[in-house]
């Protein structure tokens, strides 16, 4: 079944055909369909089948644009899957103009809730923060349709569940959806109070197109080990998961050594740094990132060459999250878990092979020096035509949203459909500017409600 088929929006259509997409995965052909027709879903397929654009596209086909407060809300166990999902709905629903919203820690909270008091379609959120703003009563829930909880086993673990069941007492009479690529009995009890009659959704689990396997050695081994996997594999692209932010640091710092372009990410770098880092190894700017769990998690890195479990993961259920980030959307993987001889009796429980190897030497990492292979990024084709503008004024001057419309439409040449997303800060605010028509506001935009105003491009950081 294609996405035609759907009849969406011709501005979704739009994108979709941009994006190359045309024919669904069984998992979105089964979601979108029970989704837009209202239903409650809990959604389990293989790590990379396409569950984020299974919720996506009936959540951009259901919103009113007109409205002012948000209509859909995605819970998101870690930063970097917040921003990924985002990234997605802002590139689909790009000519529908919809306002998507990003609420997480360690961003200054008073932007935030700035930016909740303006017009606001989607939000995308950790718990913590969703449930800060909710009790302030800055996020307002009244209008809120449907509620996704991405990655739903490790949200309803004991680390969130009180969270998100206060924020479920928020919520009046919202669809809602569960989705991950493994569940548990905390997803089914949790579903069986707060869902209607859902629809249980699930297609292919195991992630049978990438190519396991393991080596137990000697902890003084595991560096030899990997230079030497390294040097075998010579990955275009290579994902290396470790335990701990020390060790995530330390391997970082070993690899960086040999002027590898290589970068890392984890809990005590600034959110800035690790959405750079990520964004970098997503596009091929970077061919290796050492990461802790946090990259483990729903993360879509495009032909993604090979995943090494540098050390063990806690559990079988992160070991598939983790591996998962190889061999998407039908892709070949590979996965090469390293393993202590002091995990021997765990590692049964782990769906790899183990075979036993000794490395004796480091080896010669110098091949890797400056050897990128850069990846398309669609959401410049998704862009194009659109550019973002600053102008110098802002709620200081009592400007709003509906003032920037009202002088914007006064520009000749200037329709209500050249206009796009809209965000007014306290001394300055931004607009996207559709169909080539950024230099005609430039040239003639002098004024908002009599007063002076400058506008330029935005500058991107």
């Amino acid at each position: 079944m294609n996405f035609k088929e759907l009849h969406l929006r011709k501005e979704i259509e739009k994108a979709l055909d941009t994006m190359g997409m045309v024919t669904m995965f069984p998992i979105q052909q089964k979601t979108i369909s029970a989704m837009i027709k209202g239903h409650d879903c809990i959604v389990q397929s293989k790590t990379g089948s396409g569950k984020t654009l299974s919720y996506v596209l009936p959540v951009l086909q259901k919103l009113d644009i007109s409205q002012k407060y948000p209509q859909a809300m995605i819970v998101c166990p870690t930063r970097e899957l917040c921003v990924q999902v985002k990234q997605v709905i802002d590139s689909v629903g790009v000519d529908l103009s919809v306002k998507s919203l990003c609420l997480f820690g360690k961003q200054p909270f008073r932007f935030q809730r700035e930016d909740l008091g303006q017009r606001c379609h989607v939000i995308i959120g950790t718990p913590g923060r969703i449930l800060d703003h909710l009790e302030q009563g800055n996020l307002h829930s009244e209008n809120m349709k449907t509620v996704i909880l991405d990655e739903a086993d490790r949200l309803l673990h004991k680390d969130f569940y009180e969270k998100i069941e206060e924020i479920f007492g928020y919520m009046t009479d919202v669809q809602c959806c569960v989705v991950s690529a493994t569940m548990n009995e905390t997803v089914d009890s949790f579903a069986e109070k707060h869902l209607k009659s859902p629809q249980r959704l699930t297609v292919e689990t195991k992630n049978e197109q990438i190519e396991q396997s393991g080596y137990m050695l000697a902890e003084t081994d595991k560096w030899k080990a990997l230079v030497s996997i390294l040097e075998q594999e010579k990955p275009d692209s290579c994902l290396i998961f470790c335990e701990t932010k020390q060790k995530t640091e330390e391997v970082y710092q070993s690899l960086a050594k040999y002027d590898i372009l290589v970068d890392r990410i984890h809990a005590d770098r600034l959110q800035s740094d690790r959405i750079e880092a990520l964004e970098a190894f997503k596009y091929g700017k970077l061919r290796i990132l050492v990461a802790t769990d946090v990259a483990a998690r729903g993360i879509d890195i495009e032909r993604l060459s090979l995943v090494i479990n540098y050390d063990l993961p806690e559990t079988p259920i992160i070991y598939t999250h983790r591996i998962g980030r190889s061999g998407r959307q039908n892709c070949i993987g590979k996965a090469i878990t390293l393993v202590r001889y002091s995990q021997k009796e765990k590692v049964g429980q782990y769906p790899f092979p183990v075979s036993i190897k000794k490395w004796t030497e480091e080896g010669d990492l110098s091949a890797f020096k400056n050897v990128v292979s850069l990846k398309k990024n669609i959401e410049n084709d998704l862009r194009i035509g659109i550019h973002k503008l600053y102008i110098s004024a802002g709620k200081k001057k009592k400007i709003r949203a509906g003032d920037i419309v009202g002088a914007l439409c006064a520009v000749e040449g200037i329709e209500l459909e050249d206009i796009g997303v809209i965000q007014v800060q306290e001394h300055q605010s931004f607009v996207e500017i559709h169909n080539n028509k950024a230099d005609l506001v430039m040239k003639y935009l002098k004024t908002i409600k009599k007063k002076p105003v400058r506008v330029e491009p935005a500058v991107t950081r």
